[in-house]
């Protein structure tokens, strides 16, 4: 039996090895346009949206850019009863300390799965949830799409008209496809990456035939490198369970491959080439007592509620006291006007308001706006003005620069 899920710690080993490789790691809505090598992170949130949230802000942490793709359909995200759904409250929380920790976030497309299973309006549940990430300050500019065309007769991502691989008669459940338009709801980019083929009857019976799914070696070798619906023009590279990986490219396929092969064969991939790795949260665990630590200093946030509040507050300002003189030196150094120095030392005291809020580290989110020149307020108001707080005693959506640079 294939054992499935990884420590944490194994997330932390892909990262810090993926930098070490010296290549360049771009968000998924500049992936197409990027030149040369690069590398995505695409991480589509199937059941564990807690990991893809410490994943988030590990990525903070480390600087390096991440896409990440909520699942409607998933009983995370929300319930659908007769012909009605109904939003879990969580997924504001989990949206918002997303939009905090700087990552990319998306919509893992289940449209059609919406239609079958459901019995909604697809399109329509796509469209209304696009704009509920967006109401909460989430930049959407694209989708994945869930499960596969020998699922559904089609594949998710051609709702869209702009990507319809070609015309033909859908399932009982399904109503046609090319119903939504890319444009118009602003999205540039599908995360698979799709290229349209010749398709071939006969070559779609036998993957259909095909018997396992993502944990058998010929039913992955199709997909990714003879998918009969489309061609894929970039190298793929999935984690399927416990230290195990595939890897497929135009000229090869390395199946139950470990981390150490997996970082020699992006190495050895062609300068003119591009790669996706695949990452499903689900497969890392987060142990409860995994402390949020910021990557600039190893002592650990206090949180003690059964302190008077006075202590706790004195002891969190005391924890930004190295900080804190950092960022004097910091002013110094670059020889900052004394108003950019401020503004600087307001990231500081809107780190506060972060952690206090929403229980998680967040010094990591200014990291990299902190080691550029272009310290500029605008950063911050932005941020944190899209931000609702329902506690009175923080101003995260302070109107006036003043009272947002306030001590939390």
């Amino acid at each position: 039996m294939v054992e499935l899920i990884n420590p944490f710690s194994y997330y932390r080993e892909i990262i810090d090895g993926l930098l070490k490789t010296g290549i360049r790691i771009v968000p998924l809505h500049e992936f197409e346009e990027a030149k040369g090598k690069v590398i995505g992170l695409r991480h589509d949130i199937d059941s564990n949206p807690m990991s893809a949230l410490r994943s988030a802000r590990y990525l903070a942490q480390r600087g390096v850019p991440g896409s990440f793709y909520l699942l409607t359909t998933a009983p995370y995200y929300g319930t659908f009863t007769e012909s009605t759904f109904k939003r879990s409250p969580l997924v504001d929380h989990l949206v918002q300390g997303m939009i905090v920790a700087g990552c990319e976030i998306g919509l893992h497309n289940d449209v059609f799965g919406v239609e079958q299973y459901f019995n909604m309006d697809g399109p329509a549940h796509l469209t209304t949830e696009l704009a509920y990430l967006r109401s909460l300050g989430a930049t959407v500019l694209g989708t994945v799409a869930h499960k596969t065309a020998i699922v559904y007769g089609a594949e998710n991502f051609e709702i869209f008209k702009e990507r319809v691989l070609w015309k033909r008669a859908l399932g009982l459940y399904h109503r046609g496809l090319g119903r939504l338009s890319e444009k118009e709801l602003g999205l540039t980019y599908e995360g698979t990456f799709p290229v349209k083929r010749n398709v071939t009857p006969s070559q779609i019976a036998t993957f259909s035939s095909l018997p396992g799914g993502i944990r058998t070696k010929e039913w992955m070798r199709t997909y990714l490198k003879y998918n009969p619906f489309y061609d894929k023009s970039h190298v793929e590279i999935w984690l399927l369970g416990e230290d195990l990986w595939v890897a497929s490219g135009p000229d090869f396929f390395d199946w139950e491959i470990n981390l150490l092969q997996v970082f020699e064969r992006i190495m050895a991939v062609p300068e003119d080439q591009k790669i996706i790795i695949v990452l499903h949260p689900d497969y890392f665990e987060v142990e409860p007592t995994e402390l949020v630590v910021s990557p600039r200093y190893s002592i650990p946030q206090m949180r003690y509620p059964f302190l008077p509040f006075f202590i706790r507050r004195i002891g969190h300002q005391l924890l930004q006291l190295p900080r804190y003189l950092r960022l004097k030196t910091l002013s110094l150094k670059r020889r900052l006007t004394p108003r950019k120095a401020r503004w600087t030392l307001g990231a500081l005291r809107a780190r506060g308001k972060i952690t206090s809020h929403f229980g998680i580290s967040s010094s990591a989110h200014f990291w990299q706006i902190l080691k550029s020149k272009n310290l500029e307020i605008v950063h911050y108001y932005c941020a944190f003005c899209s931000l609702k707080s329902t506690k009175p005693n923080l101003n995260l959506s302070a109107k006036n620069v003043n009272l947002f640079l306030r001590e939390p």
